[in-house]
Parts: C-alpha cells; structure tokens; sequence
C-alpha cells in the first residue's frame, strides 16, 4: 500500500509538470522548419565543441562525480540493510523517509538558489549527503530486538535523512546550473544549442550508470557476498563481503561527493556572470557588436576558457559604435529589460 500511495504522488506530480511545460512554454512552430540530412562527422563535432567551454567542463567534472556517489549508493543500498544492518523489515520505512527529506529539501534549496545563488545552495547543503554516508559507516549487522540494533536503526534513520537532504542540493545544482552553460556555448559559437548541451548532459548519467554497475559487480562479487537468496533474506556474510558492501554502499560514494563538493566550490560562474553574458549576448544580437570592459571581458574568458577574440561573442565588433552593456539605477541590464518586454509581448500575443 505505502508503494501505490508514493506512485500515485510521484505520478500527479509528474503529470502537473508535464501540463504546465505544454501549457505556458511557447516555442516557434515546426511546420514550416526545413529538415536536413543527418551529417553523423557534424554530429560528433558538435559534441565535441561543447567541452570547449570551460564551464562546461568543470561542471561536467562535478556532475560526473556526483552521480558516480548518487548510483553506488542507491545500488547497494538493499544489499546494506539486508546483508549488513539485517533491518529489512524497515526497509519501506528508511525509503520514505528518504522521500520525505528530500522532498522537503526542495523549497529550502530554492530559497538559498534566489537569495545566495545556486552555487552557494550546493556548498551549504552537500555536506549534509557526506554526513549521511559517513554514518554509514557505523551501522553494523546486529540481531534485532537488541539495544545495539535500536541504536543502529535510529543511526540508519538519521544516515537516511542526511543523505538525500544533502544529495538534493547539489543535485538542484547540477539540474539548474546546466542551462545557464547552453548560454556559455552560444557565447562561443553565436548559435543556441540546448539540444546539444542536453544531450551531453544526459550522457553524464548514462556513462556514469554504465560504469557504476561494471564496478559494483566487481567489487561485490570479488570480495565473496553470497546472493544465492533473494536480497530481502538476512544471510551471514563474510568478514571481506562486509567490507565490500561498506566500500560501495559508503567509502567510494563519500570519496566522489567530497571530490564533487570540492570541484562546486571551485565552480567559478556566479549569477551575476550569468546575468552579464546573457546581456553581452543579447546585445551583440541585436547591434552585430558589443564593447566590454576589461572586467567583463576577463570574465567571459575565465568561464568559456578562451581568448574572446576567438569567440562568436568577440569577433567583428565596432568598438566605436559604443554598444555597451547599460544598466538603469536599479543595476539591471537595460538590454535585458527591453528583451523580457518583447518576450512578454509575445506571449500575450500568442
């Protein structure tokens, strides 16, 4: 019942997603757009040109890591309350609560994205998901009915609120951030590919996916667990299938979100640079030149990681012309303003 209960949320709160993308995202029509012959060389560049940028790459690097921790996790984790905890039987509880705090997680995570950044909402909340896993390591197979075993399942309670608690938020980042990059990408290359960027995105997950399973396999099988029954049955295991499963279920996935944690922290793209390029963009679009300042044109190669004369975004300007990036005293850009004004134009229109 508590699993009909969880899919019948999971499956209104998808639908309602669904409906308001169709219903309030508008988009050119299709119908009159010219198809042409898949160029499969052309495909794999323009794969390949998304790596250039090195925001891309750096958050490709924290994503990697973040999902490697996220899959050795949630692959082994029945394996851990079975064989390692023997607390199956809460085995429902533990996965709501997981539910539940991560769930809860979202709202905090929005209000520290709006009022600090995205950036700084992975920061404060990923040490969370490491506090998680490294209670993991404390559990111990204990019999149930025993004080020890009280003690361990209120730790396995507490590891199970910390982890996805702490997983949300630089989950909230990886998903939030990875737009902004498609306006990195147009920077460079004057073109908006966000099929492209997400595309790549996607195969983050996928690849990671892939190896977690190669890994997990080696790793339990070459330290003996015995799965000769079904993984909801308490089966005395080894000392080394102990060690194995705390290696996958806590060690491995701790080491990827600390290297994770660190490449966040060292992710350079705050919301004001974000905000900078889509101005610098918006207005080279609508003059055929843009004149930065020294400041903005240092930033703008710090992030795409390129000389700017080598990109879409710095070449063929008129500095004389004089287009640069204005702001009203309010401190936005006015270019941006005027955009927003024609975009809300059209939507009333449409």
């Amino acid at each position: 019942m508590p699993f009909l209960i969880a899919g019948v949320l999971l499956a209104t709160m998808y639908s309602v997603a669904i409906y308001g993308t169709f219903k309030l995202v508008k988009e050119p029509s299709s119908l009159d757009m010219k198809t042409e012959p898949i160029d499969l060389r052309l495909a794999v560049k323009e794969y390949i040109d998304v790596f250039k940028s090195r925001s891309f790459r750096q958050y490709f690097s924290i994503s990697f890591f973040w999902e490697m921790a996220r899959s050795f996790y949630s692959t082994t984790y029945i394996y851990y309350v079975t064989f390692l905890a023997n607390q199956y039987k809460f085995y429902p509880i533990f996965n709501t609560f997981a539910g539940v705090f991560e769930t809860a997680a979202f709202p905090l995570n929005y209000m520290l994205t709006m009022k600090h950044g995205k950036k700084k909402c992975g920061t404060i909340v990923t040490p969370f998901m490491i506090l998680g896993l490294a209670i993991g390591l404390i559990v111990q197979a204990s019999q149930p009915g025993t004080s020890k075993s009280t003690f361990m399942l209120v730790l396995m309670l507490l590891g199970v609120t910390f982890y996805p608690f702490g997983m949300s938020g630089i989950g909230f980042v990886c998903n939030n951030v990875f737009p902004d990059l498609t306006d990195v990408d147009e920077l460079i290359t004057g073109r908006r590919r966000e099929g492209v960027v997400s595309t790549c995105n996607t195969m983050v997950k996928q690849v990671t996916g892939g190896i977690n399973t190669f890994i997990v396999t080696l790793i339990l099988g070459g330290f003996g667990l015995d799965t000769k029954s079904e993984a909801t049955e308490f089966v005395e295991q080894s000392d080394s299938a102990i060690f194995g499963i705390r290696l996958c279920v806590a060690i491995i996935p701790m080491v990827c979100a600390l290297i994770s944690y660190i490449l966040l922290r060292k992710f350079e793209m705050t919301k004001d640079d974000h905000t900078m390029i889509r101005a610098a963009i918006a207005t080279k679009h609508k003059y055929g030149s843009v004149t930065l300042t020294p400041e903005e044109k240092q930033r703008c190669e710090t992030l795409s990681g390129q000389k700017l004369e080598n990109t879409w975004l710095g070449k063929d300007n008129d500095e004389s012309q004089g287009h640069t990036l204005d702001k009203d005293s309010d401190g936005n850009y006015i270019i941006l303003i005027e955009k927003e004004a024609e975009k809300k134009a059209l939507m009333e229109n449409a």
